[in-house]
């Protein structure tokens, strides 16, 4: 029996001698250089990508995957986008702009040493100090700059190790793994010649411009026949609800960075989003139209609001009012009268006009006409009443408020002018975006060549 036994035990050693010798000439007919060689050809490779950029890259940074917090109100700076602007050198130095909270909002300029190692894959690191990659990994400064609800020694955990996880060979992009918070950052080429203050600076202009913090108006996300409402867009976490759902228990909410590329703006989520069963990421901005694009989706569209109904809505606000006094925004048949009306206060009352308001006092609507006495400011009042067609309002005149109001107009003729001009249709228009409706320009219909901006107060 035991001879029996000792046939199949000598042919399964027999057999895994011949797999062995098997396996180590495959080896060799695979790999010609040693895993060390293959190891630095693929650091060589990744640096030659990364300093190929003639105009440098700019990086969405991620320094955490914070959300906003529990309270609903305040938001993690800490998980919104900071953006880099980076120039690798052959000599393997690196040189690192930006503009934001953690260089004080001031644009700051470092360079340091990079290199590309290999563990478990090609690793973008910044293995020297460079005061603007390592502020956000360092211990020692506040957690969130000008934040006193934070504490000091915890830093904002960032990382300055990248891995690269993907870097296609057009260059188009390159993408980022942070080694220990696991974020992913998108690193976009820009032109030669690119100078980095003034990139970030138009990238922060724009971003102001659509995000304003004293925007009063919702934007709307519309995808089809969906339509959802987005705010806090200044935050750089936008807040998104069904447009006829309940903002306080239906809000999501996500991050997003800006850059400038192929000389337009470009708005990304940091994480893809599902919204109507549609998937989100990267919008464009056309100019012409005034709205973001889905770059995969034209049905897809993020769009400021309307002016006419901030308008009305703020006319018939108490605690709100419509307020204009700027000559710059004015055309030049408005401002002539303005003027006019300026120069009669002073002669007149031998007082400063200071502006003109659309404003609701004890529950009428009353076009206001204020100056300045011994610096205290002094109201005079004209009742008028709103109609409403479409896009366009009027204003009729009502009355005089008091008596203060009637011996004003009496004195100075400008004010009945004024009065009577108010009295026509002016359609509502944006100033300068949707996005940002905390002014409006009032154009009259039946002249263009006349108009004026509002200015929420």
């Amino acid at each position: 029996m035991l001879k029996n036994m000792k046939n199949p035990i000598y042919m399964l050693v027999l057999s895994a001698l011949c797999l062995m010798t098997g396996c180590a000439g495959e080896e060799d007919l695979l790999f010609s250089e040693s895993a060390a060689e293959r190891l630095n050809a693929a650091s060589d490779r990744y640096s030659a990508l990364l300093n190929s950029s003639e105009g440098g890259w700019v990086i969405q940074y991620y320094p955490t995957n914070d959300n906003p917090n529990e309270d609903g109100e305040k938001v993690l700076t800490t998980g919104t986008c900071y953006l880099w602007c980076v120039k690798f050198f052959k000599d393997h130095q690196v040189k690192v702009g930006m503009n934001n909270s953690f260089s004080e909002n001031i644009y700051a300029e470092d360079s340091s040493a990079w290199e590309v190692i290999t563990d478990n894959g090609p690793v973008l690191t910044f293995n020297s100090f460079n005061k603007n990659v390592h502020a956000f990994s360092d211990p020692d400064k506040h957690s969130i700059p000008n934040n006193d609800d934070n504490v000091w020694g915890v830093g904002v955990g960032g990382d300055y190790e990248f891995v690269i996880v993907d870097a296609p060979a057009d260059r188009s992009h390159v993408m980022l793994k942070g080694k220990k918070r696991a974020t992913y950052n998108l690193m976009l080429p820009l032109p030669a010649g690119t100078d980095f203050e003034k990139y970030l600076a138009e990238v922060d202009s724009f971003t102001k411009r659509v995000f304003s913090k004293g925007a009063p108006n919702e934007d709307l996300l519309t995808i089809g026949e969906n339509k959802f409402k987005l705010n806090s867009g200044s935050t750089g976490i936008m807040g998104m609800y069904p447009a006829d759902g309940d903002a306080l228990t239906e809000t999501h909410k996500a991050t997003f960075g800006i850059v400038k590329k192929d000389n337009q703006f470009v708005m990304r989520f940091r994480d893809k989003q599902t919204l109507a069963e549609t998937t989100l990421q990267e919008f464009v901005f056309d100019n012409d139209r005034d709205m973001f694009v889905a770059s995969d989706n034209q049905a897809v569209t993020i769009e400021g609001g309307v002016p006419y109904d901030q308008f009305v809505e703020v006319v018939e606000k108490k605690e709100r009012r419509w307020e204009w006094k700027d000559t710059l925004l004015m055309s030049d048949s408005y401002k002539a009268l303005y003027n006019a009306l300026a120069d009669n206060f002073q002669n007149v009352l031998g007082n400063k006009l200071v502006s003109l308001c659309l404003r609701v006092n004890s529950d009428v609507l009353t076009f206001r006409f204020r100056y300045l006495v011994n610096k205290k400011s002094i109201d005079i009042d004209y009742n008028l009443e709103m109609e409403r067609d479409g896009n366009s309002v009027s204003f009729k005149f009502v009355g005089d408020f008091n008596d203060a109001s009637t011996n004003a107009r009496k004195m100075i003729p400008e004010i009945q002018q004024m009065i009577d001009l108010m009295q026509q249709s002016w359609t509502v228009t944006k100033h300068e975006t949707n996005f940002d409706l905390s002014k409006v320009k009032l154009v009259s219909v039946s002249d263009p060549n006349m108009w004026f901006v509002v200015s929420i107060i």
